[in-house]
């Protein structure tokens, strides 16, 4: 059997077939193109349940709805890593660049 890498021909085959599954598998998972969540809470209890669109909730629940994209946050922080990829703590002074 002839080898690849270290690895058998038989082996790489079956590599191949399962990373060609999983990228199969990765393109045909549905993207949510929904601009905004609905859900239902329970008057008494407090309770939420999610659903598809508006006016799906009973008569005990009011109607919740909130939009997928929020206003920009606050850019986050760098932290610094020694060699041995110990947490030494935040970067201090912000990061400089050649680039501007």
């Amino acid at each position: 059997m002839k080898r690849l890498l270290g690895v058998s021909s038989k082996m790489t085959r079956l590599f191949l077939a399962a990373a060609l599954v999983f990228a199969e598998l990765i393109v045909s998972i549905p993207q949510s193109s929904a601009e905004t969540i609905y859900a239902c809470a329970n008057n008494k209890s407090g309770s939420m349940r999610y659903v598809a669109g508006p006016n799906l909730c009973s008569k005990n629940e009011t109607q919740m709805s909130w939009g997928v994209t929020g206003p920009q946050g606050p850019p986050g922080g760098f932290t610094v890593f020694d060699a041995d990829n110990t947490e030494i703590g935040p970067l201090i002074g912000g990061l400089t660049s050649p680039f501007g």
